[in-house]
């Protein structure tokens, strides 16, 4: 496998959509790194090499979001199986773009096309909320050219002539439009940040610390993140279960905190409790865990 630098045409072509539908008053700032060594990615998950090489917006950013995109080729795989490009669904801040099954899908009779460009923009509009899964699968949009429509690599000489579908520059239907529009005017989570590559949602006591596929449920505060050891950990549960987050399962992990001063014990069982009540079920289901396990040390240390 080998990394790709998009051209400077399909960067603008990003960049506009970018700017066009994210709101971000201190801007946009598109960042290349450099290609990575084909041999140090030879049989690597392209998911694991994107997690391995994300490092998060500039520190002291404020309200700074983050975007990882990872353009590969895996004709260089000695079984080379192209994916189409995907989303990391489980905590959506990386793109996976194959460049071997753009071509694959690329039509002669269409001429040069902005394939690199579709790809791009369409990982943009999943990552900022056009048409999550349904059933496990993404949904799409049902307008046909429409540049979030999953079928937009597939569309005919007939759909470009007759101006349904344009490559050169990726179309968005009108309700598509309206929803991106209306998620920029609307107010973002208070609770949200960035530290590092990971996403941060806040609750009273605890927090929930996302990576894709893996998350970290954290009594106290955000800064108490160790950042170094959720990327380690997040790079050895996929290193040891190799194709179980191919399905997009997130794994949400975390730790009772001990030893524990008995002043804190009241407070973190009560952070617990809430987190019992989170709105994601995997982090409801932990919770209540840690708090029996929480519970029975407590328990022990008394009869010690």
């Amino acid at each position: 496998m080998r990394t790709l630098v998009p051209k400077p045409r399909e960067l603008a072509i990003f960049e506009r959509f970018l700017r066009r539908y994210c709101d971000k008053p201190e801007g946009i700032t598109i960042a290349l790194d450099d290609r990575l060594s084909e041999g140090a990615l030879a049989g690597e998950d392209p998911a694991l090499v994107a997690l391995r090489h994300m490092d998060g917006p500039p520190q002291g950013g404020g309200e700074s979001a983050y975007l990882y995109v990872l353009i590969f080729d895996s004709r260089l795989e000695s079984r080379p199986v192209p994916d189409p490009p995907r989303v990391l669904r489980s905590c959506p801040t990386a793109i996976l773009i194959d460049r071997a099954w753009l071509l694959a899908h690329r039509k002669p009779t269409i001429g040069q096309r902005a394939l690199l460009a579709v790809a791009l923009v369409h990982g943009a509009g999943e990552v900022l909320g056009l048409w999550p899964e349904a059933n496990g699968r993404p949904a799409g949009c049902a307008d046909r050219g429409c540049v979030m429509d999953r079928a937009i690599f597939d569309v005919s000489p007939l759909d470009v002539t007759l101006g349904r579908a344009s490559l050169d520059e990726p179309r968005l239907c009108a309700p598509c439009r309206a929803r991106l529009l209306a998620g920029r005017a609307g107010k973002a989570p208070g609770n949200l940040r960035f530290v590092g590559p990971a996403l941060v949602r806040s609750a009273q006591g605890y927090y929930v610390a996302s990576l894709p596929f893996y998350s970290w449920l954290g009594i106290g505060q955000p800064k108490d993140l160790a950042v170094d050891e959720l990327l380690a950990n997040a790079v050895a549960y996929m290193e040891q279960r190799p194709g179980y987050h191919a399905r997009g399962v997130s794994y949400v992990d975390g730790a009772v905190p001990w030893p524990l001063a008995p002043e804190r014990r009241k407070a973190v069982a009560a952070a617990l409790r809430r987190a019992a009540r989170d709105p994601d079920r995997a982090v409801a289901r932990l919770a209540r865990l840690l708090e029996r396990k929480l519970r029975a040390r407590i328990e022990s240390a008394r009869g010690g």
